[in-house]
């Protein structure tokens, strides 16, 4: 086995694992009853992706008030990740809610600096260092910090704002307040990562980027969802390959997903319905397959990992974060465990150990 097999980042993103705990969800392996953590950790996986939203106190469904991906969910995350063996990589959002391709909302607190990029950048500093110092005060210090969720857009804009054309001044002086406070002293060693949605422009943003004066990172940070790719396996890894190159960063696969049935198991929309050609049908077999074809690519091209996007986000009758309307997942059709919640032993976990 090479050296980039023996140090290849077989992650999860589990995130919603202390909410579904909340919501009563039991998940089994073959043994029995246990922690998720504990059966991801099991299986080989080797890290947790935990997210953190500034304020995310907005009402769920049932009346109550949010308090998950906050700084006190997010300790308790890291904490059993690291119970279990696992690194930790820590998703900075930025937002309240949600940031993603489709929206990078700023806080609600911070609207106030929207007309004034320096003070914005000096929340985003002090945001950022604080939490960072008190995870390293709790020696709860992440591996990975990811200054921002899939920011293909503009960040910290208003919800009615496109983000486009990306005023490249204000943005790289907010991305380089979040850096600089990850690479202050006292906040721990993490690897920084800068992440992006779309690999099929990530040429063209990363260059952008460079211009701007973005160039204090580690990771280029990928997303790879078939269902909205324009690329297949094999395009993927030419494109990663030529990134490498241009820019001499190490990349990195933080996001992919791929369902395992085209099923439901509640009333909430599942998002991801498509299934790559020569992949077909959805089945726990074909799941498996692609990801450990992504997987062999990957380890081709020396990516450092592939983290896969909340294998335990399963059925349950909570209010969904950020679906407001309604309970449940739009995520079971794509987990790691059955609508039973039992580990599928045959389906995608099999490439956190293969």
């Amino acid at each position: 086995m090479s050296s980039v097999e023996n140090n290849f980042i077989r992650g999860v993103d589990l995130s919603s694992a202390n909410q579904m705990q909340d919501c009563g969800i039991i998940f089994y392996d073959r043994d029995g009853a246990k922690n998720v953590y504990q059966i991801i950790s099991e299986q080989g996986g080797n890290l947790a992706r935990i997210r953190i939203w500034v304020n995310p106190n907005w009402q769920d469904a049932d009346g109550k008030v949010n308090h998950y991906s906050n700084y006190a969910d997010v300790k308790l995350s890291i904490q059993q990740a690291k119970a279990n063996n696992m690194k930790v990589m820590l998703d900075f959002h930025y937002s309240d809610t949600w940031a993603d391709p489709s929206a990078q909302i700023i806080p609600k607190a911070w609207e106030k600096y929207l007309g004034d990029t320096d003070s914005l950048a000096a929340r985003v500093y002090l945001y950022s260092n604080d939490v960072l110092s008190r995870l390293a005060l709790a020696q709860l210090s992440p591996d990975y910090v990811q200054i921002g969720n899939e920011i293909d857009r503009e960040i910290m804009v208003p919800w009615d704002n496109k983000g486009y054309p990306i005023n490249w001044v204000r943005n790289a002086a907010l991305l380089n307040a979040g850096i600089k406070a990850a690479r202050k002293e006292g906040n721990g060693q993490a690897k920084i990562i800068i992440h992006i949605a779309n690999a099929s422009n990530a040429n063209h943003w990363f260059w952008a980027a460079k211009n701007a004066g973005v160039t204090d990172f580690d990771i280029i940070g990928l997303s790879y969802y078939a269902q909205w790719s324009e690329l297949n396996i094999a395009e993927l890894g030419q494109n990663i390959k030529a990134l490498k190159k241009r820019y001499t960063k190490d990349v990195m696969i933080v996001e992919t997903a791929l369902p395992w049935t085209d099923k439901w198991n509640d009333q909430l929309h599942n998002v991801l319905a498509v299934m790559p050609k020569g992949y077909q049908p959805a089945s726990p077999e074909n799941q498996a397959r692609w990801l450990l074809d992504l997987k062999k690519e990957a380890i081709k091209q020396s990516v450092l990992g592939i983290i896969y996007w909340e294998p335990a986000w399963v059925s349950n009758a909570c209010s969904a974060s950020g679906f407001k309307q309604k309970s449940g997942s739009s995520w079971e059709n794509a987990t790691f465990f059955d609508f039973d919640n039992k580990l599928i032993e045959n389906g995608g976990v099999r490439f956190l150990a293969e």
